[in-house]
């Protein structure tokens, strides 16, 4: 089943408030989407699940390249800092940490975080004993 969760975030350089909608399929469980929208102005980013996880507790960031995550608890908010860039230009954003950690606890109840990876590590290693068994 397919995870929806809707919160509000922060333009950091402006101050303007948006949604952003964080979604979670677990057919792809390695990704979570987070669409942004600001006054009709909609940006859709993908982001590895483990590092949007990550985020959450480093105060040093976690990430580059395009994205980059930091958890921001100065004892007054406790954020989520987002920085995303592409050729168009470049975001600093605020999301509730506690929103953001609630909806990774949803979805790692239907996809435990990691999961995948060892299926496929297993997937391989059967694939190598059958070619083992077959072939040799």
């Amino acid at each position: 089943m397919r995870v929806l969760q809707t919160t509000k975030f922060t333009h950091v350089a402006t101050g303007s408030r948006g949604d952003v909608v964080m979604s979670f399929d677990p057919e792809s469980p390695l990704v979570v989407n987070f669409d942004f929208d600001v006054e009709g102005v909609a940006a859709k980013w993908m982001f590895s699940r483990d590092l949007v996880a990550e985020g959450c507790y480093s105060p040093n960031g976690v990430g580059d390249g395009d994205c980059r995550f930091w958890a921001d608890n100065d004892g007054t908010t406790d954020m989520l800092t987002v920085l995303i860039s592409s050729p168009e230009g470049e975001a600093v954003l605020d999301v509730p940490r506690q929103s953001v950690l609630f909806f990774l606890e949803t979805c790692d109840a239907q996809v435990r975080r990691g999961s995948k990876a060892e299926d496929m590590a297993l997937a391989e290693q059967v694939e190598l004993l059958l070619g083992a068994l077959f072939c040799g």
